[in-house]
C-alpha cells in the first residue's frame, strides 16, 4: 500500500513438506501392552502385560533378536511445517535517506529435528505414534525477526571534486540492523526412553501426551 513515497506490505506465508530423510528411526520400540491388547513375544510367546517397565521393552519389540535402540531405518518420513507474518515499511528520499523496516513472526515446526545441530538426526523415544505427539519447534527456528536497513545521503565532504584521491562524489554510506529470538532447543534424557527400548537406550528427548498436538498448542 503506497503512502506518498512510503510503501507498506504485509502478507502470510505457508509452507510445509513431507517424505524428508529422516536419519535413523527406531523401528525396534517395545508397544505399551494393556491388559486388554496383550503383546506376545514373536519367539517364546511370551503373552506381555501390564506393568510395562524398562526391564520388558525388549520382549515387547516385535524384531526379536535384534537391538532395540540400535535397529533403524533410514526413511523419508520426515515433516516440516513453517507460517509466518512478514511485514515490511518502505520510506524514500525522506531528507536524502532511505528507510527499509522489516518484521517476522513466524513458527516452524517438525518431527525430525536433531541433536548437534543437524536437521534430522537420530532422537530416541516413541517411533509408534503418529506426528501430533512427535511434533516440535525446528532447531533452526526463529520466531521473530527484524531488520532496520538504511541508506544516508552523500556526506558533504564528498560533494565535490575529490582533491587528494580519498575522496569520490560517488561515495555512499548505510547500515543494516538485524535482531531476532534465540533458537530453540531440545531437552534429551539418558533414560527417557527406556519404557520403549529398555535401560541405557540413549538420548531421547521428551514427547507431548496423549491428546496434545504441537501444531495446535502454544507452549
Amino acid at each position: 500500500m503506497p503512502l506518498g513515497r512510503t510503501c507498506c506490505s504485509s502478507r502470510l506465508r505457508r509452507h510445509t513438506r513431507d517424505n524428508l530423510f529422516r536419519n535413523g528411526a527406531a523401528i525396534n520400540a517395545g508397544a505399551a501392552a494393556s491388559t486388554q491388547q496383550p503383546i506376545v513375544n514373536a519367539v517364546d510367546r511370551t503373552v506381555n502385560v501390564p506393568p510395562n517397565t524398562p526391564t520388558n521393552a525388549t520382549l515387547r519389540a516385535p524384531y526379536q533378536g535384534s537391538t532395540t535402540p540400535g535397529f533403524q531405518q533410514f526413511q523419508y518420513t520426515a515433516e516440516s511445517a513453517y507460517n509466518s507474518l512478514q511485514m515490511s515499511l518502505t520510506r524514500r528520499s525522506l531528507k536524502g535517506c532511505q528507510l527499509l523496516a522489516s518484521y517476522t513472526y513466524a513458527r516452524s515446526l517438525d518431527n525430525a529435528s536433531g541433536q548437534a545441530g543437524l536437521d534430522t538426526s537420530t532422537i530416541l523415544g516413541n517411533q509408534l505414534d503418529d506426528a501430533p505427539t512427535t511434533v516440535s519447534p525446528t532447531l533452526t527456528s526463529r520466531i521473530v525477526r527484524t531488520e532496520l536497513s538504511v541508506d544516508l545521503p552523500r556526506p558533504a565532504f564528498a560533494s565535490g571534486q575529490p582533491s587528494d584521491g580519498c575522496c569520490s562524489p560517488t561515495w555512499a554510506s548505510g547500515g543494516i540492523i538485524t535482531a531476532m529470538s534465540g533458537q530453540p532447543f531440545d531437552i534429551v534424557d539418558s533414560a527417557a526412553g527406556s519404557f520403549y527400548f529398555g535401560a541405557n537406550s540413549g538420548l531421547s528427548r521428551p514427547q507431548l501426551g496423549a491428546g496434545r498436538d504441537a501444531r495446535h498448542d502454544n507452549q
